[in-house]
């Protein structure tokens, strides 16, 4: 039997694919961290063998890609994000395959031909509820870092194709009649993880039309959204923008939360901008 995706009031799914009996260690190191199960791809074995475990939506996925970077979701936010029509089992329960690749742009930026990023590796990771509260496991996940993902901040993203990169923003001390670009990733992610579809090559053109515009004003958002909530991201924001931008500096955001524009908390009136929900 099959259903459509997303049932919302499903509380798990099951994942079904190769299972590896002696999974490796995962990126996210915490002591109240473990692994249920992990899954490896591009391996030469037969349907009998593939195994079936199940993702509670408490539980967080652990995607590694081929070329190294991480990215970590609930399991109910994997489900909605990457979950097609599913079968289901006897007990009416999600079975969903795990897949060789992802399209990791948003819903709405997927305009042309897909772009896959090759999964090595999913983990199925159980968190120890009784010994870490629900804001510990949010801080624990939001102050992950990797190269893709320096830390929390304003940052200046790198615009060539195949070389996505954060680097520090010190304040900008150039006029403020140019807009500037910001991405805003969604929940659990980052950047990269909400939009380095963009750095592909199959999207080399869109990156492209973005640096003719913007130049080296495209710049990323990188913060917490599991410890804080989406006020204290648009205050944190704001705060930022007034310390490093230029006065009357216009702002065009691009989102994949429900995130009111910050600008106008901006001391002083400092910036104004646009924003697009992706």
């Amino acid at each position: 039997m099959t259903t459509q995706p997303n049932s919302p009031l499903q509380s798990s799914m099951k994942l079904r694919g190769n299972r590896e009996p002696f999974p490796a260690a995962p990126g996210l190191k915490s002591k109240f961290v473990t692994v249920k199960a992990e899954f490896r791809t591009g391996r030469a074995r037969t349907a009998q063998q593939a195994e079936t475990v199940t993702v509670d939506n408490d539980d967080l996925v652990e995607l590694e890609f081929t070329d190294g970077p991480r990215l970590w979701l609930r399991g109910d936010e994997y489900r909605q994000r990457f979950g097609g029509v599913a079968s289901r089992d006897a007990t009416g329960t999600e079975i969903q395959p795990v897949p060789e690749s992802l399209d990791l742009l948003p819903q709405g930026m997927q305009s042309r031909s897909p772009v896959k990023w090759a999964v090595k590796s999913l983990k199925v990771l159980g968190v120890d509820l009784e010994q870490k509260t629900a804001v510990q496991i949010g801080k624990l996940v939001d102050g992950r870092t990797s190269p893709q993902r320096p830390g929390l901040g304003l940052f200046r993203c790198a615009t060539s194709s195949g070389k996505f990169a954060l680097t520090p923003l010190a304040p900008v001390k150039t006029s403020a009649s140019q807009p500037f670009l910001v991405f805003i990733h969604g929940t659990a992610s980052s950047t990269w993880g909400s939009f380095g579809g963009l750095w592909s090559a199959a999207r080399s053109q869109e990156l492209e039309a973005l640096r003719q515009f913007y130049a080296d004003r495209v710049l990323a958002f990188e913060h917490a959204t599991l410890s804080k909530s989406p006020i204290e991201n648009a205050a944190e924001l704001a705060e930022l923008v007034a310390r490093v931008l230029p006065a009357g500096a216009k702002l065009h955001l691009v989102s994949q939360r429900v995130f009111k524009n910050p600008l106008n908390a901006a001391p002083g009136g400092g910036a104004s901008g646009e924003s697009w929900r992706s």
